[in-house]
């Protein structure tokens, strides 16, 4: 089953009262206090009004470091190869956002990139649509999705600062990321590739309570 959505900004500074127990286990793994910051990221969509769904299988989400951290290094906040989150992209409008990542204990400091790992994504015309060879869904491939993974355009880098959880909430505009040809008078298309462009579109700050 897909991830289950929800309405995120309305409700994340909930968080906050949870946090404390998060910096504990933290300590508790070797994780100095004095270096502690947390990142979570959240995705979301924009419409399209051919699909019924459009599924994405994400494997790792991860950080890059950058100034003050070796750019080569990098931070995993999700990795399970075996266990892909599954998300339906077209479950996350009208403001729904899903979490891709729980907050996650980072070495506080500046992150220059952040990239996803696609392993496989399926989009499911509606109803009356169809491609030109009789099929209604199509599998796609993901370029660089499954390798080194798909950067997200940031803001400015990623300031993880100590004390403070970072959240990042990422669009992955279907309009954008999933291009038809043909369609018209005759709802025909005859295929669909994707061009995988992900931007974040908010950011917020929360600070954790002692």
């Amino acid at each position: 089953m897909p991830n289950r959505p929800r309405r995120s900004w309305t409700s994340v500074w909930l968080m906050a009262a949870v946090l404390p127990a998060l910096v504990v286990l933290a300590c508790d793994n070797g994780t100095g206090p004095e270096d502690l910051a947390f990142v979570q990221i959240e995705i979301t969509d924009s419409p399209l009004d051919i699909l019924a769904s459009a599924e994405v299988w994400i494997s790792r989400v991860y950080l890059q470091g950058g100034l003050e951290n070796d750019s080569s290094a990098t931070f995993d906040l999700f990795n399970d190869p075996e266990n892909p989150k599954h998300y339906d992209l077209l479950t996350l409008q009208d403001g729904l956002t899903a979490e891709l990542t729980d907050p996650v204990a980072v070495e506080a400091g500046v992150y220059l990139k952040l990239r996803l790992v696609v392993d496989s994504a399926i989009v499911t015309l509606k109803e009356g649509i169809v491609f030109e060879d009789g099929d209604t869904a199509k599998i796609l491939r993901v370029p660089d999705g499954s390798e080194s993974g798909i950067q997200v355009h940031l803001f400015e880098p990623i300031d993880a600062l100590k004390d403070h959880t970072t959240i990042l909430l990422v669009d992955f505009d279907v309009e954008e990321n999933f291009i038809f040809q043909g369609g018209g008078e005759d709802d025909v298309y005859m295929q669909v590739i994707f061009t995988p462009t992900l931007t974040e579109k908010d950011r917020i700050r929360v600070m954790i309570s002692s």
